[in-house]
């Protein structure tokens, strides 16, 4: 599609590890508990539900709008930002799913903005991951447009992640709590 920068490789690069990472949270999740990770998410995560909705919605959105661009534009470093960022996600995913203790749980926590939310930064990922191996190729041979890479990831960011992220948070903000209420009682 004309202005989408889609490397179809290096998405499933950032989903395969993404998924790995996940399951490797899940299995490292007591351990991770021992080591008081639980108690590290609960202070940084904790102040958000002390927000208003509108605040709540604000700052999920900007927070993952600037994870998102950033894990894009630090790609261009050899796409390490990208693979730390995806397995970090991926092993608080999994974690936090060993933690929650019920599939219903999950599922309604997880899946109305996360079915958006997931592929958003995924592909933010995947872009980086892109870059990253246009900047080895612009290393190793002068022929490599960096530009017109860079130009099109950003095209994707505004044109596909923005929106879509700005459509989870509102998920997220205003839908999510009302479906972990119902399936929790």
């Amino acid at each position: 599609m004309k202005g989408y920068h889609l490397p179809r490789k290096a998405i499933a690069l950032s989903v395969v590890l993404f998924a790995g990472a996940t399951v490797a949270g899940y299995l490292v999740a007591p351990w991770l508990r021992m080591a008081g990770i639980e108690r590290s998410l609960e202070e940084a995560f904790g102040p958000l539900i002390e927000l208003s909705p509108a605040l709540l919605f604000f700052a999920i959105f900007l927070n993952n709008a600037i994870k998102a661009l950033l894990v894009i534009m630090l790609g261009t470093a050899f796409g390490v930002i990208p693979l730390l960022f995806t397995v970090t996600n991926g092993v608080v995913l999994g974690f936090a799913i060993q933690l929650a203790g019920s599939a219903s749980l999950v599922t309604a926590a997880l899946l109305p903005h996360g079915v958006i939310e997931i592929p958003a930064v995924l592909l933010s990922a995947g872009l980086g991951f892109s870059l990253g191996a246009t900047a080895w190729r612009k290393v190793t041979r002068r022929d490599v447009n960096m530009s017109h890479e860079l130009l099109g990831a950003v095209k994707t960011y505004i044109l596909i992640i923005g929106p879509a992220l700005l459509v989870a948070s509102a998920i997220e903000t205003f839908v999510t709590p009302l479906v972990v209420h119902i399936v929790s009682g």
